[in-house]
Order: structure tokens, then sequence, then C-alpha cells
């Protein structure tokens, strides 16, 4: 009764009948016996990692994958890729991977995380970049939050006029207005506090 297809069964029915521990350890113990070969399975056991709190192996299982030509580098699977790299709180990984994937989509929303992936990484150039990209490509599920971040990161390179406009913009959508608020009062202090070091500095 070893056969692969068994186990990979018993694990779909586990799925269909909504118990998702026993569909995932299931899946578990016939990845550990060699039974995940095919390029669906092989995602779906990704997926169940990433929705059972393990992103780290999930990632590395996708990765591996891609890797070896089983599964595509198309849209869906850099996507998953990604985001399963920055759930795992493997930024660094995540970049590369954000990129292709932003690169094969028409809209903005994948710019939008690489953006804020650039941001968390203190890599505020790139994350200006991105952020940018994402605004002009558009469809953004929360756009607010974009220009957040574009304005903290033109903050983090000392651009405070132009962060203090994006800021601005951000406070016209009501997801983002409250903390979006908040840096923009905290902004204009830097900026004047900024604009005070500057000037005696100079001071005769």
């Amino acid at each position: 009764y070893e056969q692969p297809k068994y186990w990979i069964q018993l694990s779909g029915m586990y799925g269909e009948l909504e118990q998702e521990d026993r569909q995932f350890a299931t899946m578990e113990i016939a990845y550990q016996r060699g039974f995940v070969t095919s390029a669906s399975d092989t995602f779906n056991l990704s997926q169940l990692y990433f929705y059972h709190g393990v992103p780290y192996k999930g990632a590395k299982l996708m990765e591996q994958a891609i890797k070896n030509g089983l599964l595509q580098a198309n849209l869906r699977n850099l996507k998953f890729l990604a985001q399963a790299w920055q759930m795992a709180k493997e930024d660094e990984k995540a970049v590369p991977v954000m990129i292709d994937a932003a690169a094969l989509s028409n809209d903005g929303k994948l710019d939008a995380q690489l953006a804020l992936l650039y941001y968390n990484l203190d890599d505020f150039t790139k994350a200006i970049n991105a952020a940018n990209q994402a605004l002009e490509k558009g469809e953004l599920d929360r756009p607010g939050d974009t220009h957040m971040v574009l304005g903290l990161s033109l903050y983090g390179n000392q651009d405070f006029a132009i962060a203090l406009e994006q800021l601005a913009k951000a406070e016209e959508f009501t997801s983002s207005r409250a903390a979006a608020r908040q840096w923009r009062q905290y902004v204009e202090k830097e900026k004047s506090a900024f604009e005070l070091r500057r000037e005696l500095s100079v001071a005769p």
C-alpha cells in the first residue's frame, strides 16, 4: 500500500474535507518518502508549508523546483516564492525574485511590495524607484501605502520637501491616513531641525 498516489490522494481528500492539519501531515510524510515528484504536488506542498507557518521550507522547496526545471519561472511561481521568502523574514532573498516577478506583471502590486522590501533594507534610492514604478503601473490595492513608503524613503534620503508631498498624498486615502499624518508631522519637525543645524553649521 506504499504507492505514492495513495498518499497524495489521501492528502487531497483531507483537503476537500477541510482537515488542513491532516492534509499537511500526510503530504509531509509523502514528501519525506520521496512521493512528491510532480510540479503540481510540489507547488501544493510549498503552499501548505506557507499557510502552516513554515514559509522558509516552502521557499526552499519552490526555489529548488524552479532551479531544477520542475516548476517554471512564471509569474505565479515567482510571486509565491518571493512572498514566501518575505514571510520567512528573508528580505534579501526575496528581492531578486520579486524583481523578476514584477517584470512579468502588468500592474504595480509587486513593484509596491518590492519598494517595501527595499525600504526595510534601508536601500532608499531603490525603494523610491520601485514605488514610483508601482504608482506608474497602477491598479494598486492600497495606493496610500505606496505613497507612504515613497515618502519615508525620500525622507531617508533627506529629500524633505518631496517626502512631505508624498505623505500628504498618502493622507488622502482612508487606509493610510492616520499613519501618514503622524509621519508627516514627524518629518516636518525633522525638516525644521535639519535646516536649523545647517544654518548653524555655516554661521560665522
